[in-house]
């Protein structure tokens, strides 16, 4: 699997524009269609659970889940990042990409989410909708272990009923 991480900037007009960071093969894992496989690939590719500071990080997929690029969208505290739902959704339409994951970090190693994290899924989870492409998922990483949004039914769709997964549930 190609891992491309993208930036965006301003281009000579002012206007957004995606540049390439950093493109490299990963290996380790095929494909991204589970949570395990995406924590691993976190893991191994940026360290996320190793990090002091919250980062929010989005793959950007086609519908079935090839992934097209990786976006770091935050940088935050110890305890918080600072993200809008603007600013994940200009990147994800910018890539082309039908589908995405988000997923960010607790350096406390925590991985249950906060109510703040609860809230701001659902904002984004909506605004998404809106604009016609799909939040696959939601992944907490912490050192103890990962917590996934669409894992624990936690992502509704538009008319608030549970979106359909085929992966199994697991304890909260």
């Amino acid at each position: 699997m190609e891992i491309r991480k993208t930036k965006l900037i301003l281009d000579k007009r002012h206007r957004s524009v995606l540049k390439d960071e950093f493109c490299r093969t990963y290996d380790a894992v095929t494909s991204i269609t589970d949570p395990e496989s995406v924590v691993m690939l976190m893991d191994d590719v940026f360290n996320i659970s190793e990090q002091a500071d919250e980062y929010v990080y989005i793959i950007c997929m086609t519908r079935k889940c090839k992934p097209i690029c990786f976006f770091e969208v935050s940088h935050g505290s110890q305890t918080k990042a600072a993200v809008e739902a603007s600013s994940i959704l200009t990147r994800v339409l910018l890539s082309g990409a039908t589908d995405y994951i988000m997923i960010h970090n607790h350096p406390s190693g925590d991985p249950y989410p906060s109510k703040d994290d609860v809230y701001l899924t659902e904002r984004i989870r909506r605004a998404s909708e809106l604009v016609g492409v799909n939040m696959t998922d939601h992944i907490v990483i912490g050192r103890d272990g990962y917590f996934s949004f669409n894992e624990t039914n936690r992502i509704l769709d538009t008319l608030g009923k549970r979106k359909k997964t085929t992966k199994k549930k697991v304890a909260e």
